[in-house]
């Protein structure tokens, strides 16, 4: 099965991606605080980067 292309239309408008965004950077602001480079926070920071590049960088939505 291939994969779909384009952002789920959920995530179209601009400001819920920036939402999704700002909870992992609060998210990851936490995980540093509570425990500096600890498994978790790598594992936040590469979802923060995966997130950055599909809902950023990849994926552009054309407007209507």
């Amino acid at each position: 099965m291939a994969r779909q292309e384009g952002l789920h239309p959920w995530l179209r408008p601009l400001w819920r991606r920036l939402a999704v965004m700002a909870a992992l950077l609060v998210w990851l602001a936490f995980e540093f605080w509570y425990e500096p480079f600890g498994t978790w926070f790598y594992i936040v920071l590469a979802v923060t980067i995966y997130a950055v590049w599909e809902l950023f960088g990849r994926h552009v939505p054309k407007k209507r």
